[in-house]
């Protein structure tokens, strides 16, 4: 199981599993019904980007708690399992397919945080190398993991959903800016996920 995939590697990602225990979020993941699943693992390394503070916030504080928990479910994408070279998808929107290796396509993947969908880019270069990006900036760094429940790939950052207030095209602005400084506002952190907080 992806869960159990994620707890073989605590060098990378102890982080996460960290963040695993603080909300339970095991036990709520084994009481959501799921054919399959894409899971976008951050690593320690995507963590520790989003700085000291939103960290602090997230991980010591009652409030964060909350917030955690939204970020966590916005990584998993439920009864859709995306390979770069194959789509199984189990939650009757669309269809299963092969993933053309000729062209860039895009995914648009729904989350466990509601109407909060994940944007997946995969190209693929003429040697037949593919990489992805996900929601237009992130990184995979590791791609195609296997779990028994679905695939897991690995990101260079902590997903955030977009600001519903902004512009189209203004929150990968902004995600880049929080990107290259290595710190992520508390209170933009707020904004963004206020919607979707229990």
């Amino acid at each position: 199981m992806i869960g159990r995939v994620i707890s073989l590697f605590p060098s990378s990602f102890s982080t996460l599993l960290l963040a695993y225990e603080k909300i339970n979020f095991v036990e709520y993941i084994h009481g959501v019904r799921m054919v399959g699943s894409t899971v976008f693992v951050p690593s320690n390394t995507a963590f520790a980007r989003l700085g000291i503070r939103a960290n602090a916030f997230l991980f010591n504080t009652e409030t964060g708690l909350k917030y955690l928990k939204a970020i966590l479910k916005y990584h998993i994408a439920p009864n859709a399992t995306l390979y770069t070279d194959a789509f199984y998808d189990k939650t009757g929107e669309g269809e299963s397919d092969d993933v053309d290796a000729q062209e860039t396509q895009h995914f648009d993947l729904t989350t466990l945080l509601g109407k909060a969908h994940v944007g997946v880019d995969i190209a693929t270069t003429f040697a037949g190398f593919s990489t992805i990006r996900v929601n237009g900036f992130s990184h995979v760094t590791i791609a195609d993991g296997l779990g028994k429940n679905g695939a897991i790939h690995v990101l260079d950052k902590v997903l955030i959903p977009p600001c519903k207030h902004h512009k189209h095209g203004d929150e990968d602005r902004d995600d880049e800016d929080a990107f290259i400084t290595g710190e992520m506002d508390i209170a933009e952190l707020k904004e963004r996920l206020a919607g979707y907080v229990e």
